[in-house]
């Protein structure tokens, strides 16, 4: 064989044949350079409000304030009546008939001295049961005590029941028919004028002064509904968030979940088959000016007055 020859010259281009079967996936390549940042779109119009969210838990009370300096003292009052003007008077007539007698006796001699005696002996007389009237009061309505501890100290055994008291120790005429409790230490216990109001038939004047002279103050309020609550409504989310308030004598508000929420002895007053209900709450306190109780807040709605009542107990001090 001999030796091979020189390469043919390229023929023409044939046909496309049939594609062939796809082949295995090659392997993946390599992460490029993060691209610039685009534009800043437009700013798209506003949602749609969304659903309202379930209310917070009440917040923890705050702590007490600082006490306030106090207020300028008020102009002096006018003076009062005198308490003892009978005793003066009883002491002013007895100089006056001791003068008018040594007076006598050098004008007429034949005035007997028995005479001139008894006269100065009815005067003694009546100057003596007076003081003892004042050192020993009765709890009457000439001869009232300023409050009942004072009779207690008097007398070692007294009944309980009503007496006067005069705590301004002034005149007679705007002296107080109290009842006093001498089974709890001599307390003077005031009653409303009617159990249904707020009233007890008392000037500031005189509550004022049995302030002073008290230091422990109790008072009970009842109130009787027909299918409603008053005080705790389990059915709420916050259970007092309804509930009522109280309003003392010197401005003071109890209320729940307070430092001066009352205590509730039995609360009654809940949503019933129509039978009537009662919640008790009761006030006691060393403060004694926030008592007595002189208004009711937050009553609930009702359409008929018929559906509660309220009965106001008596404030007792001690």
């Amino acid at each position: 064989m001999g030796f091979p020859g020189f390469q043919g010259p390229k023929g023409p281009v044939g046909d496309i044949g049939y594609k062939g079967i796809q082949g295995p996936k090659g392997p993946m390549g390599s992460f490029g350079n993060s691209g610039p940042f685009g534009p800043t779109g437009i700013i798209g119009p506003a949602g749609k409000p969304g659903p309202k969210g379930v209310k917070g838990a009440r917040g923890e009370m705050g702590p007490e304030g600082p006490r306030g300096q106090p207020g300028p003292p008020g102009p002096p009052g006018t003076p009062g009546p005198l308490r003892h003007a009978d005793i003066n008077a009883a002491i002013q007539a007895l100089i006056a008939s001791n003068e008018a007698l040594q007076f006598e006796n050098y004008q007429n001699t034949d005035v007997p001295l028995v005479e001139q005696g008894m006269e100065i002996f009815k005067t003694l007389h009546y100057l003596s049961s007076l003081m003892q009237n004042i050192k020993n009061p009765l709890g009457t309505k000439q001869h009232p005590v300023r409050i009942c501890r004072d009779l207690l100290n008097c007398e070692s055994k007294l009944s309980n029941d009503k007496y006067w008291i005069d705590p301004n120790l002034g005149c007679s005429s705007d002296t107080i028919e109290v009842f006093c409790n001498f089974n709890t230490g001599g307390q003077t216990c005031l009653h409303p004028v009617t159990t249904s109001k707020l009233d007890f038939g008392i000037g500031k004047v005189q509550m004022n002064f049995l302030h002073l002279l008290s230091s422990e103050a109790i008072q009970t309020v009842t109130i009787h509904c027909l299918n409603f609550p008053v005080w705790k409504n389990s059915t709420n989310k916050d259970p007092f968030a309804n509930s009522i308030h109280f309003r003392g004598w010197n401005g003071q508000i109890f209320k729940a979940n307070t430092v001066f929420q009352p205590k509730v002895i039995r609360d009654g007053c809940k949503i019933q088959d129509g039978t009537w209900q009662q919640t008790q709450f009761v006030f006691n306190t060393q403060v004694v000016s926030q008592l007595p109780i002189v208004e009711i807040h937050k009553l609930p709605h009702i359409t008929s007055a018929k559906q509660y009542r309220i009965e106001i107990g008596p404030v007792c001090f001690l």
